[in-house]
């Protein structure tokens, strides 16, 4: 898991690096198949590491495009997930 998360980040870095975006949209609403069915609950601390690195590296395209970057996260309705439940 840790390899293709790696390549996700690489891709969004290239992506900065190429062109002078205003930012970028993460959107986990619209599906949960990151994971095996079940344990979306107990994983969740992985979209928000990744979240987390995402957040960095718009925030150093941001010193070096003022000025700013976005990053914008879409969630689902719920505020909260139930163990083993979406």
């Amino acid at each position: 898991m840790r390899e293709a998360r790696e390549l996700k980040l690489d891709v969004i870095r290239e992506y900065f690096d190429m062109a002078d975006w205003d930012g970028i949209e993460l959107d986990w609403s619209a599906t949960t198949y990151h994971f095996a069915p079940g344990t979306e609950y107990d994983n969740r601390g992985y979209l928000t590491e990744f979240t987390r690195e995402v957040r960095k590296i718009t925030q150093q395209a941001a010193r070096i495009r003022p000025p700013g970057t976005d990053l914008r996260a879409r969630a689902g309705e719920r505020c909260s997930v139930r163990r083993g439940r979406l």
